[in-house]
């Protein structure tokens, strides 16, 4: 009688650590892809959120004739933590900030205050780094806006501090020669990608409604270039905040 042999239909252990690579091998190529459609999904948010702070924005000035939110040593949009309330946001740099923030301003304009919740922020202290300048528990910060349009500021011969002021009462909106320039919030504690010359973007919201992912060029161009910080010196006559001014910011903000 004749016997044939059973062929085993297991894995041999060199076919198992050929799918572990295979597997390996798609693993490293995918999750970068997921990750950047992670992220692309974040920065659609933060637009989303910028446009509703914006339009906030908008209504508060058609509610005050014509005046942005402000006051003196009013900025940025800090907003409690899941344990401080809109009376008491404490940190460890500024006291108190409920009263000078202007997201408090804002408040009554948005539905849902969420939106003052950076998503590539969760904690609101991203800002603060190691400094631990405020507890995320208590205060939290994801966006900054102009100070210079809510504190009055005029500096016409910035970066030299040279005959500038500030009056310490917002601008009107009937002041600013080109509103599409002038920045009012920004994103000011991610950036996409960090810290890459040329590449670098944040989400900025402007005076005339409109929102955009902008180039970060400030640190990598000469101060008397520096487009973003020219129009929260000199709100009144803005120039682009997504190109270096050209030859300064001063002379092209005459042009405008």
């Amino acid at each position: 009688m004749r016997t044939t042999k059973r062929k085993d239909s297991g894995f041999t252990l060199i076919e198992l650590l050929v799918v572990i690579a295979v597997i390996a091998i798609l693993a490293a190529l995918l999750l970068p892809v997921f990750a950047q459609v992670r992220e692309k999904a974040r920065q659609a948010t933060c637009l989303s959120n910028h446009r509703q702070i914006i339009t906030a924005f908008l209504v508060y000035i058609q509610d005050y004739d014509g005046r942005f939110p402000g006051g003196p040593g009013t900025r940025h949009l800090w907003f409690p933590g899941p344990e401080g309330s809109w009376e008491q946001m404490p940190t460890n740099c500024c006291g108190n900030v409920a009263p000078i923030s202007i997201a408090a301003r804002l408040r009554p304009y948005i539905n849902n205050t969420a939106v003052f919740q950076c998503p590539d922020d969760p904690t609101g202290d991203g800002y603060a780094g190691n400094s631990r300048a405020w507890n995320g528990r208590f205060t939290r910060w994801s966006y900054g806006t102009n100070f210079g349009v809510s504190q009055g500021a005029s500096y016409p011969n910035y970066p030299s501090l040279r005959g500038g002021r500030v009056t310490g009462e917002p601008i009107f909106l009937a002041e600013v020669r080109r509103p599409e320039l002038l920045w009012l919030s920004e994103e000011c504690v991610c950036f996409h990608p960090p810290n890459r010359q040329g590449e670098t973007r944040n989400h900025l919201g402007f005076a005339d409604g409109h929102v955009k992912f902008a180039l970060w060029l400030d640190p990598f161009v000469p101060e008397n270039q520096q487009s973003f910080a020219w129009s929260a010196y000199n709100p009144r006559n803005p120039v682009d905040p997504g190109k270096a001014c050209q030859p300064t910011c001063a002379e092209e903000a005459a042009r405008n």
